[in-house]
């Protein structure tokens, strides 16, 4: 880890690799990309926090991971998805709807 850190410092260009989470759990995090990421710091927007499942694809930037490639393909831009490992959903969609479990909550009318 120290070596790391020395690494990160000497560094001025950002490093950004992907890699596969290999273990997860609340105590341990690792990601295996061209290096082995033992507990890097996961880094979300504000009020976000997760633990990345084992296998998902990590993105690591200068030793923290930012996160995991999601699949986004029923997105639209401005539309976020909140789901768990366990299928646990919450859609916020652009027309106002909420869909939490895949039931509709309609946007209130103006």
């Amino acid at each position: 880890m120290w070596l790391t850190k020395k690494i990160m410092q000497d560094s001025k260009e950002v490093q950004m690799s992907t890699g596969r989470v290999t273990s997860s759990d609340k105590e341990q995090i690792t990601v295996q990309a061209e290096l082995e990421y033992r507990l890097p710091k996961m880094v979300a927007p504000y009020g976000v926090a997760s633990v990345p499942p084992e296998g998902e694809q990590g993105i690591i930037m200068n030793g923290c991971c930012m996160g995991v490639q999601t699949d986004t393909t029923e997105l639209q831009p401005g539309e976020i998805r909140l789901r768990s490992a366990a299928g646990a959903e919450i859609w916020l969609k652009n027309n106002g709807d909420v869909w939490i479990n895949g039931q509709r909550f309609a946007a209130k009318e103006a």
